[in-house]
């Protein structure tokens, strides 16, 4: 492909922070591109939901960005790694033949090398960029987006790009409400965060989430008593949905499904947070057996985490014997080891219950895996019935605030 269909695939289907720093101004042919470029670099991400913004940033007329709109529009696929070198390939194999002819055999030689060289020299470059990202967060003690818990916060400096996290428990143990919780605070920072869910439909994931904000059940949502506050905080999440903020697949469960329902979910606005309730849902067509199915999806999902540079939290079961604690193995997450094995960040839920059979407040988080940090409980609590997550604090702290 040219240079300008080229840009419009990366502006279809292409966001990933590392493609910009392979390129330059001068791989390109028209203006337009170039300013585009520019854009991309300085962290501008492109959506067509933010056109007015884009016009701004780029400089570009209303005519031009017809066109690419219309380009971007008809691409069809998607752009890989591979793509960019085989473009970036294409370029300097002609700047060698360019400098051949005018004599110039030094030039000739340095723009021969194969890509893989040239692009080897972009990964202190790409380094710098990471460090300058995350400087103002490790300050503060994060180098992700924070969890909403500080705790957690501390041991796993937060949700990181491209790092997966595993979050376990036993049936009715409170797995979704610590995923809705997560998806309440990224919407608070205006990030976006996608939620796959197979076992809930967007309406339960929107009560959950309002539920929460509310302090109510989803069973007293829809009362009268409740229409007004209801109402607004339904405007709030509607303004979240227009800004792209939080979108839901409640769609598919299948495993390519899902995988092309993030990309293209991706490719319009990039995707910060990914969470999915559960992974054991996850079916995978042509898969035999229970492990050799949770086996492909725990990989695949990890390589779609580490392909568009967002965080991952992945709900899990965990096995009768490891929640009892006699597990085999030190996650017990249920089905494959792979799931454990594919955590940067593992956690299995505790929960305890009274003399009378009920659960009591106490919500533990126990991260028994991290590959940046320390492993050990948190103690929470969680409120009935709305969910919400909170930090357990003593009579002492809270006499000390």
């Amino acid at each position: 492909m040219d240079s300008r269909e080229f840009m419009c695939a990366l502006l279809s289907r292409g966001y990933k922070k590392e493609f910009y720093t392979m390129l330059e101004e001068d791989m390109f042919d028209d203006m337009v591109s170039v300013k585009i470029l520019r854009a991309l670099k300085s962290g501008f991400k492109f959506s067509q939901h933010r056109l007015d913004k884009f016009r701004e940033i780029t400089d570009i007329k209303l005519a031009d960005l017809t066109g690419i709109l219309d380009d971007v529009n008809k691409f069809d696929g998607w752009l890989l790694r591979e793509d960019v070198l085989d473009f970036i390939g294409a370029y300097r194999k002609k700047v060698a033949k360019d400098y051949l002819e005018k004599g110039n055999l030094e030039k000739a030689i340095e723009y021969s090398k194969p890509v893989e060289f040239f692009v080897r020299n972009t990964v202190m470059e790409d380094y710098r960029n990471h460090l300058l990202e995350v400087r103002e967060g490790a300050d503060k003690g994060l180098v992700g987006l924070t969890t909403g818990l500080k705790s957690l916060d501390v041991v796993s400096g937060g949700l990181i790009p491209s790092k997966t996290w595993i979050v376990g428990g036993y049936n009715a143990y409170g797995k979704t409400f610590f995923m809705t919780n997560i998806v309440n605070n990224i919407i608070d920072l205006d990030k976006r965060v996608c939620v796959v869910t197979l076992e809930m439909t967007k309406e339960d994931i929107l009560d959950r989430l309002i539920g929460q904000r509310l302090g109510l059940g989803v069973f007293t949502l829809a009362k009268t008593e409740n229409k007004e506050k209801v109402e607004e905080m339904i405007k709030h999440f509607d303004s979240n949905l227009d800004d792209m903020n939080l979108h839901i697949i409640d769609h598919t469960n299948d495993i390519d499904d899902i995988v092309t329902a993030i990309r293209v979910a991706n490719s319009n606005r990039h995707i910060d947070v990914l969470c999915l309730d559960f992974i054991q849902l996850v079916s995978a067509r042509g898969k035999g057996n229970i492990y050799e199915k949770i086996s492909y999806v725990s990989q695949e999902l990890q390589k779609l985490t580490k392909e568009i540079g967002c965080s991952s939290v992945l709900l899990s079961q965990v096995n009768n014997a490891s929640q009892s604690g006699h597990a085999g193995d030190v996650y017990g997450f249920k089905g494959a080891g792979e799931i454990g094995q594919i955590a940067d960040v593992a956690i299995k839920l505790q929960r305890f219950k009274d003399d009378h059979g009920e659960f009591t407040s106490a919500y533990i988080l126990d991260v028994v895996k991290n590959r940046s940090g320390r492993t050990g409980e948190i103690t929470c609590k969680i409120s009935f019935p709305s969910g919400e997550i909170t930090e357990y604090i003593s009579l002492e702290e809270e006499s000390d605030e």
